[in-house]
């Protein structure tokens, strides 16, 4: 209930791509990282808000101000740290101008025993201009 109150009342986002990067063995995640908006640091601050208002838990061990923004390319749990080693030494040298887009719509995550898993999209509200 939180998430859509807060969807229903957040414009689509613009963001923009910066480089590949990776998180090292063993979180073993190799992600696009966002620039880190006003807007976006915006959007995650008042959601934080919004469900603490209305009593859901909220993982704020991270500050916004903190926190990297990104899109997931690969998570890849089950992998030795040699065969993460060799993946990372492959995205070496591989490079991605900054894209400009927006969203519509964002993923939520859920954590179980330590593993993240997705939980649901929800759609942002349409009827505004993007932040």
């Amino acid at each position: 209930r939180a998430v859509q109150h807060w969807a229903s009342n957040s414009a689509p986002l613009s963001l923009r791509t910066g480089a590949i990067q990776t998180l090292a063995y063993p979180t073993n995640l190799a992600y696009v990282a966002l620039e880190p908006s006003a807007a976006l640091r915006a959007a995650m601050a008042d959601l934080r808000l919004t469900a603490l208002q209305e009593g859901v838990p909220v993982r704020d061990e991270i500050a916004v101000a903190q926190w990297l923004f990104h899109l997931s390319l690969a998570h890849c749990p089950g992998m030795s740290e040699g065969q993460w080693e060799a993946l990372v030494a492959s995205l070496q040298g591989l490079a991605l101008g900054p894209i400009d887009f927006t969203v519509g719509a964002v993923e939520f995550v859920e954590y179980q025993h330590g593993r993240e898993l997705p939980a649901h999209v929800v759609a942002l509200a349409s009827g505004g201009p993007a932040q």
